[in-house]
Order: structure tokens, then sequence, then C-alpha cells
């Protein structure tokens, strides 16, 4: 029986390699895509680009590797039913739940193994992502300034300017459509507009500069009814003076988000929201939040075991459509998972519904298929070239 145990474990080794490199490099490419056209058109170094590359592989991972067991296990039990080795198992008096065996150990390893991942690597990452998009933000103004919504700065000495900028050129980074209300003086409020402009952090690391090009400037003097101001200009330049000041102190000991905490932390925080929130000072969706992130990791850990409980006996009524029926139910198989977590952490990040329900609910519906199928795994084979049917 060892030996049975050895060779399906050997022959879900290539295969698993081989889906696990596919698989990531297709989550990896798509995950980074938006991140990386915006980061590297605004003067952000290679270096922390390839960070953040770096930082983003252990939440790919975490889908990657239930995805990828079930593509390797679908493919090895239907080249099992179609070499015979069922029909052969069979006929020797073994049962084909023999081979089933050491699926559902290596699902329940991997199961156990990715709780771990989640708890520490995962939230370790991401905490990092987080202060690093912290800091770029802090030192790249073309970065903080958000498209299509007011930016407002609030130098020390009590002003406040409103910026707005239509679009920003993820090649240049330069800033387009620029409205700029500056209400440094309470009687004159000052209105400024250019097509184009740029934002710099000064050296000292303090202050921000925004120079307009091609625009007008109005001041409108409200103690005086009818006074107007407005001049054209050239070239521009406003400095918004210790803006950036204090930044980095509040940076470090910033208050982390659910999906940066271990989780330990993650179950104290929600022990701290139920009480609070029974006085009204945590609202109920911030404690739905913390729910689905627990509930999250868990469950993509545990999809592990449901994905490897469905594919044999998937893998061995589809052997008789070859390869391409094989590939065509693996890309549905895991297009429904993918597609069932982003859904679920949508509805419970929402509040639509409950935590328990969003997160394992993709996880219950692979199950629910798979262990009626299961049940009949080991009466059905596939002869080369036929159907399936009972031994």
């Amino acid at each position: 029986m060892r030996t049975i145990s050895r060779h399906v474990i050997r022959e879900l080794g290539g295969p698993l390699v081989f889906a696990f490199g596919a698989v990531t490099g297709l989550l990896f490419l798509t995950a980074i895509a938006q991140r990386f056209q915006e980061l590297a058109g605004k003067g952000v170094g290679w270096r922390v680009i390839l960070e953040l590359m770096a930082l983003s592989l252990p939440h790919v991972v975490t889908l990657a590797v239930p995805m990828s067991l079930f593509a390797a296990t679908l493919y090895v039990f239907a080249d099992f039913s179609q070499s015979r080795a069922l029909i052969g198992l069979a006929a020797g008096g073994v049962h084909p739940w023999r081979m089933l065996a050491p699926v559902v150990a290596i699902g329940v390893v991997f199961s156990l193994l990715m709780v771990q991942f989640n708890d520490r690597l995962l939230s370790s990452a991401n905490a990092r992502f987080q202060d690093q998009l912290e800091s770029i933000a802090r030192s790249r103004p073309a970065v903080q300034l958000r498209e299509g919504v007011v930016n407002t700065l609030r130098p020390p000495d009590g002003s406040v300017h409103h910026i707005w900028v239509a679009s920003i050129d993820r090649v240049s980074g330069e800033l387009r459509g620029v409205t700029v209300v500056s209400l440094s003086r309470p009687n004159e409020p000052v209105y400024l507009s250019a097509p184009c402009a740029t934002a710099e952090l000064r050296p000292n690391g303090r202050d921000i500069v925004l120079r307009l090009v091609n625009g007008d400037i109005t001041s409108l003097f409200t103690d005086s009814v009818g006074t107007i101001r407005a001049m054209q200009f050239e070239r521009h330049e406003i400095v918004f003076r210790d803006v950036v000041a204090g930044m980095g102190t509040d940076f470090l000991v910033r208050d982390r988000a659910e999906r940066e905490l271990p989780i330990a932390e993650l179950r104290a925080r929600i022990r701290e929201a139920e009480l609070s929130s029974q006085h009204g000072a945590t609202p109920r969706h911030a404690l739905a939040r913390f729910r689905g992130e627990l509930h999250r990791r868990y469950a993509t850990a545990y999809a592990c075991l449901a994905l490897m409980l469905l594919a044999p006996p998937l893998g061995i009524r589809f052997a008789p459509w070859g390869i391409g029926g094989v590939i065509n139910m693996s890309v549905a198989v895991l297009f429904f998972f993918r597609i069932g977590i982003i859904v679920g952490d949508r509805l419970v990040d929402a509040g639509r519904v409950d935590a328990i329900v969003g997160s394992w609910s993709t996880v219950g519906a692979l199950l629910a298929v798979a262990l009626p199928l299961l049940r009949n795994a080991g009466g059905y084979a596939v002869e080369p070239g036929t159907g399936p049917g009972q031994l």
C-alpha cells in the first residue's frame, strides 16, 4: 500500500510544479500590471518597484497553491484512468480509494501549511507593502495627488489649499487640468488654473513645489464688492511649506489594517470591536471586515483540501475527452473558485452578508459537489476511447 501512495505522490510532483509556476505567473502578472505602469512613470526607482512586486507574491501564492493542487490532481487522475491504472488496481483486489488516500493527506498537509503562511508571511508582507506605498506617497507628490478628486493641503501656517487634477500622465508624471484654490488669506481667495503642471518634493523633505504652466490667476476681494483681479502667466510656482513635516513619525506608528494583522492580533481586534460596537463606538461594517479577514485566511487555506477532493472524480470522468477536456474543466473550476473568492470578499467588506457565509460559501460549494462524486469514485474507471463505466 505504501508503494501506491508513493507512486501517487511521485506522479503529482511534476504536474504540481508546472501548474504552480503557470498559475502563479498568470496571477502575478495580473496583480502587478496596474501598479507597475503607475509607479514606473512617476520617478519611483526600480529597486522599490521590484520590492513591491516581491511583496505582492504572498497574496498570489494564497490563491495559486489551491488552484495548482487542483489542476495537478485532475491531470494525474485523468492519466491514471486513461492508462488503466484504476482497472489494474480493481483487478488486483485493491480498492481505488487507496489512490485517493494520499491525495486527502496532501490536501490536509497543504491546508495546515497555508494557515501558517496566511498568518505569518501574508500579513507581514501586506504590512510592508502598505508601508512602502505610504513612503512613496510621502516622497513623491505626483503619486500622492489623486485624479478627479479634491486634494487638500494644510500647511502649519493655518492656510488651506485645494488642488484638483483632471488627469496624471502615467509616463512623465505631468499633471493635467490643474485647478488650485488657495485660502491663505480669508478675505482674498486665489484661484489658479493651468492646463499642465508638475509637483516635486524639495530636498528638505518637507516642502512640496507645484509648478504651473500657461495658466490664469484670479483673486477675489470679499471685503470689496465687485473687486476682482485677474492675470495670466507663463510659469508660476507655489510652495507648500512643511506639508510633509511630521509624517515620518505618524507613518511608523499608523494603525494596521485588518489584512496586515496576524491571526492572533486579528482575533484580539475582533474581541475589542465586539465590545466597543455594543456601545456604538465601532461601526458594524468595521467589525464585519475584521471577521471577514479572519475567515478568509482559513477559507483560502482549506480550499486546498476541498479542491483536491473534487479533482480525482472529475479527472476520472473527464479522461475520455482527452487533455482538452481536462484543461477545460480545470479552467472552469478555477474560474469559479477565483470569482467566488472575490465576490465573497466584496460582499463581506460591504456588510451585505455574514463573514462566515461570504468567506466559506465557495469552499462549501466545492465540497457539496465533491462529496457525492467521491462516494462513487471507487466504482468508476475509464477504458481508453470509451466513457465512464462500472468496474
